[in-house]
Parts: structure tokens; C-alpha cells; sequence
């Protein structure tokens, strides 16, 4: 159903009916048959903001109806006509308006096409420059590029500026306008169309006053291998401009600019850093005053030189405008000295061999902003022949995974350098090469085998470049064994290069509780167990060095079995005075016990395997007294590790 956008509209259904079935029944647009009897004005333009109005001119003409939005289809029964003459379109558009009516019983059509045209408000900013001049920037899309023209009226009571549009989007700046006076105007910018409408107003409140000229400065120059970055500052909203000058000291544009927003960079590729690179900045108002210009400030090679021990850093006079205040010098980020001039630097706080160093200069220029110029890094790689220092000290301590070497270096020592580590069999060597580390100061001889014998080490450092230091003397680990099953005995090597060993201590380690005592036990390299201890059979012992500062060094662990203890009496008088009654073995570290008791003759008078017997009360085996005299005795236990012990004797039975 068509709907006026003012109000419903009453169906001419007889008069529709009439007019459809009078037309010739054909697939195309009413149009086409050209004007039959018909006719109307409308406007060729009209704007979207209001209705449009049709005006039938023929006199004759009843039962007349509209279609304001005609799509070209073939009227079809039921079709619905607007009585209203007037029509308010929804978006722009080109539209076609469709007449129909009857004069004298006979149909009648006319056709008119409407260009509805969109309305919207124009976006514009403006700037006031010194001067009480304004300049305004109008941006167009593809609604507003549509009007014919803007017009722009300033507030100020002057006559407007009409500005003629071609159709092209985009930002574009009105010219230029100066206001008599200071106050605060009311810009107020519109489109239109020539002969149809005006567009919505877009009023803005702006200040005239008296500002200042534009300023500019660069804050900061610096400078990479192949590029300069510049940070400038500005007055926001001026156009700012990048110069630099050329071979015969004049400064041209690079063609780089850019509106200020209070700061900036500008970056300028393809200027090597070994060429002094000078740029200035200028600043223009953006209503196209006089141009201000920076200072000029220029980039700062530099060149270094190595020699032995000594890194010379070097960069000629600077060819800026501002004196200088200050160089300062960095060497890996790091600062390392300054200069009131371009005099030579020279760096020789510990160059070592084959480390790069990388230079930069920084410059701070004796001006109101103190503008910063950086230069760009330069690298070179260290040269010094003097061999390094040996380490300090090293020493070795056995381990459950193999012996560790611990060295202590120098403060001069190389920032990267390798550990040379040599090992011999005893402190006079030979000493073979064992491994290298590369900055690291310890190391695991996992190859070493610490419970079949000792081992000595030597240490040493070289540089990047191959320069070796002297050796550390022998630090020697210490060597734990037990001779004769007793007693522990050690060697005597320091395992602490260059210092004596102060003092041992005996670790004493309960296999089953893993509880430890630590007995201290002097200068001496030889200690033996308790022969009286009858708690645990197995102990497992270790040695500990230690030097002056407290520094330990463990020796191989070493597991101790004692022989089990077993005691015999040489006789017994079974008289019951309740002393010496029985013969018994005692004793400990058993696991299994057996005794027998033979007669002179070789007949067994007596046995028994439970090692907590009261032994043999001197009564034969019918139970009747045995007569004194000399009996021969077999004694067998094992130990709790398994191991059997024998022991033969004869025992005097004294009655």
C-alpha cells in the first residue's frame, strides 16, 4: 500500500479500475506511452528536508491521483493512487512522479522525473592566526559535495564568502578572512543548491584575539647508521616545515611538512652518520604568514680507534648554529667521560682482547630548549697483549656425581673468557689438558674415578683472543681409604691451590638412620673407630678439609665393616656359687650363632645355636656331672653382612 508521509489517503478503486482496464495490457512502464492527456509541474531538484508539490495543469482532467515513487512496473488491478499534492520522500534519490486521470471518459498519463537532493550540515574547522586572521578548512563527502556551493558567514558583520563546489570530496580551505576587531563571532557555514534549497546551518563560537607569531625549536637530533630522527616543537595548528642544508651551507625544503600538534619528528632516510647532516625547521601560520626558522643543528660523527689497552674516540668541531654546553661520551650504553670541547677521547679503563665496544657521543647545545643531538653507535673490537691474570684461587671438593672444581678470578678479569682445566694423578703432574669452559667458573670431572685414588687440578684463563694466563697451583682432592680395616687413613695434598689445608674433620654417617656426627680431628691424616662400639657393624666415613676462611672440601665416602666381636673364657667351674658357672661366647655384630662341646675323645657333649644361651653348665648329655679336665670347643657365627667367622679352642671345666 503507498502512504502519503502526511496522512493515509482515500482508494480510487472505480476510477483505478476505469484506467487499468482502458491501458494496453503490456510489460512495461506507463511511461513509456508518453504524455496521454495528462500533466502537472513538479520541481526538476528538491531537497530531502521538505515535502514536494505537484500542480495538475490540465482544467479538464478528473479523478486525478499520484504516485510519487513510480518504479516503472505495469500498473496492475487494486493499484492505489495519492490524491495529495503533496509528498515528503524518506532518502535522496532519483524518483519518477506518475499522473493518471480522466478527461472526457478517455484515461489520461503523465510522467515526471525528481532529483531529491540530501541535506546535511558541512563539517568545517577553523584557525585564528596572528593578525585576527581566520582560515577555514571545510571537509566534503559524497552527500556534501553534492551542493552547488557553502557559503560562509564570518559574524562579523561582513559580507559573506560564497565558495563554488565541483563535485570532488575531500578537505579543502576557504580563503583567507581578517576580522576588524577582537571579540567572539559566530561562524556559521552552509550548502546549497542554485534554484532548489538551503542545507541545515552549522553554527561554531570562535575567539579573536591578538596571538602571538608561531614558534618553533628542535628539541632533539638523533642519529642511526643510515637516518636522522628529529623531534621538533611547534605551535599547534601551524604547518611546519624540514630544511636541510646542502654542500654550500644553504637550507632547503625536503619536501617533508606536517600540521603541528605541539610536537613532532621528522624522519629523514639515506644520510649516512658519517657525514654531518645539518637540518632546520621552519613554521608558518595556517593562514600563510611570515615563515619562522630554527636554529640550525647538525648530526655529530664519530670515529674510534683501537690500539693496545686503549679505544681512541674522536668527532670533528660542531657545525651548528647554539654553542655548545657539554659532550658526553658511552661506551655500551654506559657513560664514560666528557668534554667542554671536541678533544679526543681516550678509553683505557680494562680493554680486553676480542670484547666489542660501542661508542655513541651525546651533545647538549647552550640554547632555551638545551636541544639534545645523539650520535649514531660506532663499534670496534678490543686489543689488549698483556696475558690475563691467573685465577685467584681454585679448589676441588668430591661429589656424589664426580669431583667439582670451583676457581675464584680476579676483579680484571675478561667479561668472556674460557677455563682452561689440566688434571694429574698427584701434585707433580703430569698434568694433561681435561676440559675448557666458557665463562663459567666451575666445572665436574665426572670422569674421575674418586674411590680408587686422588686426583690434581690446575686452572688457568684465556682471553678472546687466545692469550693464555698462568696455571693456579695444584689443588688435590683428598683420598680416603682403610688399610687394615680400621683404620682410616687420607692424603695429605691441599685441595686448596695456593693454601695449606687448616685442619680435618671425620664424618661419621649411620647407613640406616643417615644421622652424622662430625669429629674433629686436627692436622692428622689417620684416625681409627672405637674398637668397643658394639651398636652398628658398617659406618660409613668421609674427610673434610677445611681451610682458614672455613672453605670445605669433601673427600670419596668409604663404607667401614668391623669384625664381629667374639669373646671366649679359658675355663669355668660349674660349683653354683653363681660366678663362673657356665661356659658362654659373648660378643656382637652375630647373626647366626652355633657352638659345640666335645669330649676328649671327639663326642659332642654340648650344643647349641642360640646365640642368647646360658652355655654349657658342665653336665653331660645323660645329664650327670663331667669330670674335669680340658674340652675341646667349635665356635661358628656370620656376621650381619654374611660373612662367617670360625674359632677353635678348649675350655678347663675346674670342679
Amino acid at each position: 500500500m503507498l502512504l502519503s508521509r502526511n496522512r493515509l489517503l482515500p482508494l480510487l478503486f472505480c476510477w483505478a479500475y476505469l484506467v487499468i482496464n482502458t491501458l494496453p495490457v503490456r510489460s512495461q512502464s506507463v511511461c513509456d506511452r508518453a504524455t496521454q492527456g495528462g500533466g502537472f509541474t513538479a520541481p526538476a531538484r528538491a531537497c530531502l528536508s521538505g515535502p514536494v508539490t505537484v500542480v495538475n495543469t490540465v482544467a479538464t482532467l478528473t479523478n486525478v491521483g499520484y504516485v510519487f515513487e513510480y518504479d516503472g512496473k505495469p500498473l496492475a488491478s487494486g493499484q492505489q493512487f495519492s490524491q495529495s499534492t503533496k509528498w515528503t520522500y524518506s532518502k535522496p534519490g532519483s524518483y519518477t512522479i506518475l499522473q493518471v486521470g480522466s478527461s472526457g471518459g478517455t484515461n489520461a498519463v503523465a510522467c515526471k522525473v525528481i532529483d531529491v537532493l540530501p541535506v546535511k550540515p558541512v563539517a568545517y574547522s577553523v584557525v585564528v592566526c596572528p593578525g585576527r586572521k581566520a582560515t577555514l578548512t571545510y571537509a566534503l563527502d559524497a552527500e556534501t559535495a553534492r551542493y552547488d556551493k557553502i557559503t560562509i558567514n564570518w559574524g562579523d558583520g561582513l559580507p559573506p564568502t560564497e565558495v563554488p563546489l565541483s563535485g570532488n570530496t575531500g578537505s579543502f580551505i576557504a580563503p583567507v578572512h581578517t576580522y576588524p576587531g577582537p571579540g567572539n563571532p559566530v561562524i556559521n557555514v552552509v550548502g546549497s543548491y542554485l534554484g532548489a534549497c538551503v542545507g541545515p546551518a552549522n553554527p561554531k563560537q570562535v575567539l579573536v584575539q591578538n596571538i602571538p607569531a608561531p614558534a618553533v625549536s628542535i628539541a632533539e637530533l638523533t642519529s642511526s647508521a643510515t637516518s636522522v630522527a628529529l623531534k621538533y616543537g611547534s605551535s599547534a595548528g601551524a604547518v611546519v616545515t624540514l630544511y636541510q642544508r646542502d654542500g654550500s651551507g644553504n637550507y632547503n625544503p625536503t619536501g617533508q611538512t606536517a600540521t603541528s600538534t605541539g610536537s613532532g619528528v621528522f624522519t629523514i632516510n639515506g644520510v649516512p652518520s658519517t657525514n654531518v647532516n645539518c637540518f632546520q625547521v621552519g613554521v608558518q601560520d595556517a593562514c600563510g604568514g611570515t615563515e619562522l626558522r630554527s636554529a640550525g643543528v647538525c648530526s655529530i660523527p664519530v670515529s674510534v680507534s683501537p690500539g693496545d689497552k686503549q679505544n681512541t674516540v674522536t668527532w670533528p668541531v660542531y657545525g651548528g648554529t647554539d654553542p655548545i654546553r657539554i659532550y658526553r661520551i658511552n661506551s655500551n650504553g654506559s657513560p664514560v667521560g666528557s668534554r667542554p670541547s671536541s678533544a679526543p677521547f681516550v678509553d683505557a679503563a680494562n680493554i680486553q682482547c676480542g670484547v666489542n665496544y660501542c661508542y655513541d657521543v651525546s651533545l647538549r647545545l647552550d640554547n632555551n630548549t638545551g636541544t639534545m643531538v645523539y650520535s649514531a653507535p660506532v663499534c670496534v673490537v678490543g686489543i689488549n697483549n698483556e696475558p690475563p691474570k691467573p685465577p685467584i684461587k681454585a679448589f676441588v671438593s668430591v661429589e656424589a656425581d664426580g669431583v667439582k672444581l670451583q676457581a675464584s678470578l680476579t676483579a680484571t678479569a675478561p667479561s668472556t673468557y674460557t677455563l682452561l682445566i689440566t688434571r694429574a694423578d698427584g701434585p707433580g703432574g703430569p698434568f694433561t689438558p681435561l676440559a675448557q669452559v666458557s665463562a663459567d667458573r666451575s666445572y665436574t670431572d665426572k670422569t674421575a674415578n674418586s674411590a680408587t685414588q686422588g686426583y690434581c687440578y690446575r686452572t688457568a684463563i684465556q682471553n678472546n683472543c687466545g692469550i693464555t694466563s698462568d696455571y693456579t697451583a695444584p689443588a688435590c682432592t683428598v683420598h680416603l681409604t682403610t688399610p687394615d680395616n680400621n683404620a682410616l687413613t687420607w692424603t695429605a695434598f691441599s685441595p686448596f691451590s695456593g693454601s695449606a689445608v687448616a685442619g680435618y674433620q671425620v664424618i661419621k654417617i649411620d647407613p640406616t638412620t643417615g644421622l652424622s656426627d662430625k669429629i674433629d680431628v686436627g692436622s692428622n691424616t689417620r684416625w681409627e673407630p672405637d674398637p668397643n662400639q658394639t651398636d652398628t657393624q658398617t659406618y660409613t666415613y668421609q674427610i673434610v678439609a677445611y681451610d682458614i676462611n672455613g672453605v670445605e672440601s669433601y673427600s670419596n665416602p668409604i663404607l667401614v665393616l668391623l669384625a664381629p666381636k667374639l669373646f671366649m673364657p679359658d675355663a669355668f667351674s660349674p660349683n653354683g656359687d653363681s660366678n663362673n658357672d657356665a661356659f658362654m661366647a659373648k660378643g656382637a655384630f652375630w647373626d647366626t650363632f652355633s657352638m659345640t662341646i666335645y669330649s676328649r675323645w671327639g663326642d659332642v657333649v654340648f650344643n647349641t645355636t642360640d646365640p642368647k644361651s646360658t652355655g654349657w653348665s658342665g653336665l653331660l648329655s645323660n645329664g650327670s656331672p663331667a669330670p674335669m679336665g680340658y674340652y675341646p670347643y667349635r665356635v661358628e657365627i656370620k656376621d650381619l653382612k654374611g660373612q662367617t667367622y670360625v674359632r677353635t679352642g678348649r675350655v678347663l671345666l675346674i670342679r
